[in-house]
C-alpha cells in the first residue's frame, strides 16, 4: 500500500505545470465564447443552434424530424421549444463566458508542495506500523531509550520502504503518531 501511494506521487504533475494547464483553458475558453459569439451574430448560425428550420435527417434528430414533419407539435408547443432553445444558448453562453475566470481562480489555488519526501507516506506507513505492532505484539510504539526496539522497528521498516526517507521524518511521524493515537 505504502508504494501505491509513493508510486501516486510519482505521477502526479508539479504544480506549475497544473496552473500552466489551467491558464492554458482559460485562454480556450476566452477564445472559443469569443469566437461561439460572433457566429451567434449571424442570422443563419443563430437560428441552427437554437433548433429552428429544417433539420437534417439523422439518428441524433429522428425524433424532432418526426414531429416536425407530422405537424405534432402545436405553434404553442413549438414556441416553447423556442424559448427554451433560446434560454439553453443563453446559458451555454453565461457558462462560457464565466470559466475563464473559473480556471483563472483555480491556478490561483494551486499551492506548491513542499520540497523533499513526501511526509503524508511516512505518516501513514508509521501509524499502520503502530497498529500492527499493537495488534501482533500487544505493545504501542514509543520514543523511550526504555523501547528501543520500538525505534529500530519503525526506522528498520521505513528504511526498506524508502531509503530516502531520513530519521528526522521518521522521528516527526511517531511524535505525531504517539500524540494523536486514539
Amino acid at each position: 500500500m505504502f508504494r501505491e501511494f509513493q508510486e501516486s506521487e510519482l505521477h502526479r504533475k508539479a504544480a506549475a505545470e497544473i496552473r500552466r494547464e489551467f491558464h492554458g483553458l482559460a485562454k480556450d475558453a476566452r477564445s472559443f465564447y469569443e469566437r461561439l459569439s460572433s457566429l451567434m451574430s449571424n442570422r443563419d448560425a443563430y437560428t441552427a443552434l437554437i433548433g429552428g428550420g429544417a433539420l437534417p435527417s439523422g439518428p441524433l434528430n429522428r425524433l424532432t424530424n418526426r414531429a416536425h414533419h407530422q405537424g405534432s407539435v402545436s405553434s404553442a408547443g413549438q414556441q416553447r421549444l423556442v424559448q427554451d432553445a433560446h434560454r439553453r444558448l443563453s446559458q451555454i453562453c453565461d457558462v462560457l463566458l464565466r470559466s475563464p475566470k473559473w480556471f483563472l481562480i483555480a491556478a490561483y489555488r494551486v499551492k506548491d508542495k513542499k520540497r523533499g519526501p513526501k511526509a503524508e507516506n511516512v505518516y501513514w506507513l508509521v501509524g499502520n506500523l503502530d497498529g500492527i505492532r499493537e495488534q501482533y505484539a500487544g505493545k504501542k510504539i514509543t520514543r523511550s531509550y526504555k523501547d528501543d526496539d520500538s525505534v529500530k522497528y519503525i526506522k528498520y521498516v521505513c528504511e526498506i520502504a524508502d531509503p530516502s526517507i531520513g530519521s528526522g521524518t521518521i522521528d516527526k511521524a511517531m511524535r505525531f503518531r504517539i500524540k494523536n493515537r486514539k
